[in-house]
């Protein structure tokens, strides 16, 4: 699910999310969780924080 800062970099410069940062902790709607990549398809994904 995870993938190294190589690949992250690829994405950001693919899709120009310089907003955020690997493993970057949100608040989404009240819901806390991380920023994760896809490598296959070069996307941004949200996994929810559990405590």
């Amino acid at each position: 699910m995870y993938s190294g800062e190589k690949a992250f970099k690829k994405m950001q410069n693919y899709r120009n999310p310089h907003f955020n940062y690997m493993g970057m902790r949100v608040n989404v709607a009240g819901v806390w969780g991380l920023f994760v990549i896809n490598r296959r398809k070069q996307s941004i994904g949200f996994v929810r924080w559990r405590n």
